[in-house]
Formats: C-alpha cells, sequence, structure tokens
C-alpha cells in the first residue's frame, strides 16, 4: 500500500491506495480509449470497403484498426483479471464465480474442437469467433468490485458525449440515402448508442428539472439514426426502452401516465422547433427519402429463408454439443462458409452446443433475475433494465464481440452482480443530482 495525500482544503488528508487498484483503473480506461479509437476504425473501413468481382465486400483494415483491436483486448482483460484478484478471498466458493469457471471450460472445449495448432498461433485467436468475446466477461468483475456507481456513471458519460456527437457528424456528412452505404457509415456508432440511449432514459431523475428533458437527447439521436438506417429491428429497441422506462418509472413510485404526457409534449416541441431549420434542406430531403425505404421495407421477411437453409444443412442433433469454435455453413449460392446467423441464442448452440448455452445465459442473466425480484429502485435496477434489452437483443443479429457496446453490457451485468447496499440505498432516491453523476477524482467524499 502506498500512502499519498491529497486536498485542495486547508487540512490535508491521507489516503491509502492500493498500486493494484491504479494499474486496474488505468488499464480500464486504457481500453476503452482503444475501444473507442475502434469503434472509428471500423467505421473508416467500412466506408473505403469495395467490392469484388463476386459482389462481396471487400473491407481494407489500416493498421489502426489491429493495433486498438489488440490493445483493447490485452487491457480489459487484464483489468478483468486484476479485478478478480482483488476480490478473490470475497468471491472465491461463491455460486456465481463456480458459474464463471464452468463457462470458461466450455468455452475452452468449444475453441479446442474448432481450433487447429495453425490457428491459435494465428490471428484467428482474437478473431470474432475465437474465445475472447467470451473471456472478455471477466469484465463483469471490474464494474462488480465497485463499491459504489462512480465508475458506471463516469463511463457511460464520457461514452455518450462520443457516441451521440460521432453520430450527429456522421448524418450531417452521409453522402447517399442507400441502407448499405449508411449502414457502413453509421453501424458501429450506432451499436454504441443504444445502450447509451437507453442508460440515460432509465436512470433515477434528476432534481434539477431541465436535465430531466435533456437526458432524452442520446435517445433522439437513435431514433432519428434509425430512420436513416433503415432497420426495423432499431425500433423494437426503441419501444422496448419507453416500455423500460414506464416500468421503472412506476417502480420508483411516479406516475406513468403523467410521464406519458410530458414524452408526448416533448416529442411535438421538438419537432416544431426543428421544423424550421429542417424545411426544404438536403437532410429533409434524405430524412424522407430514408423513411420511404423504411416504410417500403417494413413487412419483408429476410430471416426465415435463413433458418429454412441453415437447417438444411445442420440437423438438429449437432446442436447439443455444437460443431466448434469455427463451425460454418453455406447460405446461397453467394454466401459461402458463412459464420455468423441473426439469432445470437442459435448462434452459441451452432459453435458450443447446450452446455455453451445455458453456461452463457445463467452466467450473464441470474444477477439481472436477482435485481429484478429484490426491491431496488437505483442504478442497479437500470443496469438489470440494459441487461434484459440484451437478452431481447441476442434474438436477432447480435452475439458477444470485442467492441465498445458489448463492455457497457458487461458493466451493466457487473453492476446487478456486485450491487452494494448502502449504495442502493443511497441511489433509491428518485432525485439524483446532476454533480453526482460526475463526481469528484479526489474521492467520494470531496466536495
Amino acid at each position: 500500500m502506498h500512502v499519498i495525500s491529497s486536498n485542495p482544503t486547508t487540512e490535508r488528508c491521507r489516503i491509502l491506495v492500493n498500486p493494484i487498484d491504479v494499474w486496474r483503473t488505468c488499464l480500464i480506461w486504457v481500453g476503452l480509449i482503444s475501444a473507442a479509437i475502434y469503434v472509428c476504425a471500423v467505421t473508416a473501413s467500412l466506408v473505403n470497403s469495395t467490392t469484388d468481382e463476386f459482389g462481396q465486400h471487400v473491407v481494407v483494415k489500416t493498421s489502426l484498426y489491429y493495433v486498438s483491436h489488440a490493445v483493447q483486448i490485452v487491457s480489459l482483460v487484464s483489468a478483468g483479471f486484476l479485478a478478480l484478484r482483488a476480490q478473490w478471498f470475497r468471491i472465491r466458493g461463491t455460486r456465481h464465480f463456480t458459474l464463471f469457471l464452468l463457462f470458461l471450460v466450455v468455452v475452452a472445449v468449444m475453441v479446442l474442437r474448432g481450433y487447429t495448432l495453425g490457428d491459435l498461433l494465428s490471428k484467428r485467436l482474437v478473431s470474432a469467433y475465437g474465445p475472447f468475446p467470451f473471456l472478455i466477461s471477466v469484465l463483469i468483475y471490474v464494474s462488480a468490485y465497485r463499491n459504489d456507481w462512480r465508475f458506471h456513471k463516469r463511463v457511460f458519460v464520457l461514452v455518450g458525449c462520443f457516441s451521440t456527437l460521432m453520430v450527429l457528424f456522421t448524418i450531417a456528412r452521409l453522402p447517399t440515402t442507400t441502407r448499405d452505404q449508411v449502414a457502413n457509415y453509421l453501424w458501429a456508432y450506432m451499436q454504441v448508442q443504444l445502450w447509451v440511449a437507453a442508460w440515460f432514459v432509465l436512470i433515477p431523475p434528476f432534481r434539477q428539472k431541465v436535465f430531466n428533458w435533456l437526458r432524452w437527447i442520446p435517445f433522439a439521436v437513435y431514433v432519428i439514426a434509425s430512420i436513416f438506417g433503415q432497420v426495423r429491428s432499431r425500433f423494437l429497441y426503441t419501444a422496448f426502452i419507453l416500455f423500460a422506462y414506464l416500468y421503472l418509472a412506476n417502480r420508483r413510485g411516479e406516475q406513468p401516465l403523467v410521464l406519458v404526457y410530458k414524452l408526448v409534449i416533448l416529442a411535438i416541441l421538438l419537432i416544431l422547433v426543428a421544423l424550421p431549420f429542417v424545411m426544404d434542406t438536403d437532410f429533409e430531403k434524405k430524412l424522407l427519402e430514408s423513411g420511404r425505404a423504411l416504410h417500403n421495407r417494413l413487412y419483408e421477411d429476410t430471416r426465415s429463408r435463413q433458418f429454412v437453409d441453415f437447417f438444411d444443412q445442420v440437423p438438429p442433433t449437432e446442436l447439443i454439443l455444437g460443431r466448434g469454435a469455427l463451425a460454418a455453413w453455406d447460405w446461397g449460392n453467394d454466401r459461402i462458409g458463412r459464420s455468423s446467423l441473426d439469432c445470437g441464442y442459435l448462434e452459441f448452440l451452432f459453435r458450443g452446443g447446450i452446455p455453451l448455452l445455458i453456461t452463457y445465459v445463467v452466467f450473464h442473466f441470474w444477477p439481472m433475475v436477482r435485481v429484478l425480484r429484490s426491491n431496488a429502485v437505483g442504478l442497479e435496477l437500470t443496469c438489470a433494465m440494459l441487461v434484459m434489452l440484451w437478452a431481447a437483443k441476442l434474438l436477432m443479429s447480435s452475439c458477444p464481440t470485442l467492441s465498445l457496446d458489448y463492455y457497457l453490457v458487461l458493466f451493466c451485468v457487473g453492476g446487478c452482480l456486485g450491487r452494494i447496499k448502502t449504495n442502493a440505498i443511497r441511489d433509491s432516491n428518485p432525485a439524483t443530482p446532476l454533480r453526482k453523476l460526475i463526481p469528484s477524482p479526489f474521492g467520494a467524499n470531496h466536495p
């Protein structure tokens, strides 16, 4: 332990700082900054992608892409295991830690069944189909280690500012409304924006009423960008967030009907204020074109044929133990060796079978169930609703990834797992002042 002194007041206080905690905190922020850079690098790669003679997309990945990808993996996995080491005597022998070990064993078996020795020594080890998208779940213990919610607040505020500004900037420079082109520009940022929008909508209200209105800005940006992106599932997520907001408001003692009126009034005011600025502009034309394109594909079935082709090639008996980490299947004449599915739970079965599905679901979702069954009304309940959103998102084209949006999900799982009684009482107050959103870096008791 090291002793340092820091206090701007006349009285000097001595604070004990554990060097492991310092290293862990540094690694977390290095990893998150690298993850943000990685999101930008992914977007740049998609925007600059080309099409080959067979109609397949060719994505050119830059050195920044690979460096930021490697740094975030090393930093965040290291931070997770440091947090695990710091809590070792508290969590060893617990049922949740036993589930974590069992989950890692299942992932290891899946990797060994799918990888050759050459694969383990190549860049495939850190690919989206390797062990690290599952090993990164150790980040759960980073947020579970905290004795209050400062970590969650800082992360979501900074990531929220980053993603909201990047989405707005990207919308402003969209060269076209073609769905595939818009997806290249917006996809990576929208993955992050969903969790930021949900967080700010579902946190306990502030004492200052003006901030209770301003926290809807990330959500409004997400809705507008979803129209440009022409992705139907995003409107399902939007509906989930609104229903979750009303549920949490009722649980926190507010009046849901009054909140509905306020939401309607807020939407009308935003439209009236924005209308004079967007009339007869390029933004209006692109928004209307995107809206019409979205309406035209509203009832288009883009999933059924995929699942029919999948089960034509993969008998259900193979889903009991899965095909291994690098499992692939053929989808049509122009998609040979497809490795992903538009259903996360089916992806688990395809790669690791029933053992992977059960261990993942229980390990990641049981803390959420515990919070929902409790009388919690603070930020731990917000975390639980975001984890429930992830559980719903796995029904569609989502899976564990090495990306900033999935890290936010894992932090919320940790928030459910490590909810501390004293802070649950403190945060259960429906009136959360703005200054507590970004607390003093000098300590919890510092003004």
